[in-house]
């Protein structure tokens, strides 16, 4: 009878396992379903993830008035930007004379504002110079007359209020240029980096050559003199 109860008892176990075993195998099974939903989600992401990039070409009617819309703005250059002004600050100094448009100001040398902060002065970020796009260019070619060399005005509490313009017209100058010409100055300004780097590793090695030597030839000599 002991024994009958003990491979009863072996046989629940045996059972019990096997429920187990099921359990995992439905969790393993939940699992994968899950991985596949997940999968399946990806899908959908990335395939409206392209349908949203796909890009409608312009029409010629289109690309005819986006072409006079472009022809019809000016471009003014300002050669000093005061410190602390933003792009917004110009943009709402100059919208009182015309429609802007686009606004870009060329930001400091990243080593003369890293000295600055260096020596405790203000960690703002300057600009150096800007380009401001008018809807119409006569507008622009206006306010560049009137403007240069005239102070920015306005309240006399203003931060700004004795600081000179320093504008110039830009004639058959438009944005896309402005682009070309700032990426042209990036390469530039990239190889000149990768010239400097070079020569820095050049110099580095030829450093280490002559100390390697300069040991070579003491240790030779101290062996000459110990004989």
């Amino acid at each position: 009878e002991h024994k009958d109860n003990e491979d009863e008892h072996m046989d629940n176990e045996d059972e019990h396992k096997d429920n187990e075993d099921e359990h995992m195998d439905n969790e393993d099974e939940h699992k994968d379903n899950e991985d596949e939903y997940m999968d399946n989600e990806d899908e959908h992401k990335d395939e409206d993830m392209a349908k949203d990039e796909i890009v409608k070409p312009l029409t010629l009617q289109k690309l005819t008035e986006f072409e006079k819309e472009q022809n019809k703005t000016g471009l003014v250059y300002l050669s000093r930007i005061p410190p602390f002004m933003k792009p917004a600050k110009i943009k709402h100094l100059l919208s009182k004379y015309g429609e802007v448009g686009r606004v870009y100001l060329a930001p400091e040398d990243p080593k003369i504002r890293a000295r600055r902060i260096k020596y405790k002065g203000h960690r703002k970020q300057n600009y150096t110079e800007g380009w401001v796009e008018f809807m119409d260019k006569k507008v622009a070619k206006t306010v560049a007359t009137a403007l240069n060399a005239q102070p920015i005005g306005g309240n006399k509490r203003n931060f700004y209020h004795d600081d000179l313009w320093n504008i110039k017209y830009l004639p058959k100058f438009k944005w896309n240029n402005l682009t070309e010409q700032i990426v042209y100055e990036n390469r530039e300004r990239t190889h000149r980096l990768q010239a400097e780097i070079s020569k820095s590793r050049r110099e580095i090695k030829d450093y280490v050559r002559k100390v390697e030597k300069s040991k070579m030839i003491r240790n030779i000599e101290e062996k000459k003199a110990k004989k």
